[in-house]
This record gives structure tokens, C-alpha cells and sequence, in this order.
């Protein structure tokens, strides 16, 4: 199939298609005699593999790594359990940032009060204390 169909089958624009094999992470079998490239089933089950591992938030790196297992199979589960556990470890370090986040702006937005000016609005002074623009 021409890039435009892998595109339409996948919902993966065509600049990122290109991109994933800029990375050689898919590769166009073979390209037609008007130089079109051309793509098989195997690579756009790898394309959606890939698709869904960043969904999932896993880095291009460590789809390169999951990717060179699958094509490996002679390492054992263990390393893609490392992989995936230090990506759950990464998450909960996120996700603690943001309640800690959403935990310092709720005290804010409630402590501000929406009749004082611009001014003196406690949430633009928190959020541009730590940046010098003015």
C-alpha cells in the first residue's frame, strides 16, 4: 500500500510515517517504478505497535528497544518488564508533579477573589513568581 492508504488505515499523518522511517523505526518494502514508497501488512501493524506505545507515553527510544527485542526474541520477558516498570515509575513521578500542581493553584484560585484588580490577582503573582518578564 502507497503511504496516503498506510496514513488513511493507521490515522498516522504522512509526515509522521516519514518521520518513523526517517528513524528507521518502519520501512517502505519497496517503492513503485514512480518511486512511491510502498508498504506491506507487517509494517503497519508496526506502525500502529508504535502508535500505541506513544500513546502510552513511551519514548521513541524505548520503542527503538522494544522494537529490537521483537525482532531479537532470544532475551526473555524480563528486559521488557525493566522497560515498562521504569516507565510506571516515571508516571507516578508525573502524576505526583501534577497533584502537586493542581493541589498549589486550587489553594490559590480560592484564596484569590475575583473582585480585586488585575493587580493584585494572587494566582498571575504566584505563576510569574518564578519567571522575571515584566
Amino acid at each position: 500500500m502507497k503511504i496516503g492508504e498506510l496514513s488513511r488505515k493507521t490515522g498516522c499523518k504522512i509526515v509522521t510515517i516519514r518521520y518513523y522511517e526517517k528513524l528507521n523505526l518502519i520501512n517502505a518494502d519497496s517503492r513503485t517504478s514512480s518511486n512511491y514508497r510502498v508498504y506491506t501488512r507487517k509494517e503497519q501493524k508496526k506502525l500502529e505497535f508504535i502508535l500505541n506505545c506513544r500513546k502510552h507515553g513511551l519514548s521513541i527510544c524505548k520503542i527503538k528497544q522494544l522494537l529490537d527485542y521483537i525482532k531479537d526474541n532470544t532475551k526473555n520477558c524480563d528486559v521488557v518488564d525493566k522497560l515498562i516498570a521504569n516507565h510506571l515509575k516515571n508516571i507516578d513521578k508525573q502524576i505526583a508533579s501534577l497533584n502537586k500542581l493542581k493541589l498549589d493553584l486550587q489553594k490559590v484560585v480560592s484564596s484569590c477573589g475575583s473582585k480585586k484588580s488585575l493587580s493584585q490577582c494572587k494566582v498571575l503573582k504566584h505563576l510569574s513568581d518564578c519567571v522575571e518578564f515584566k
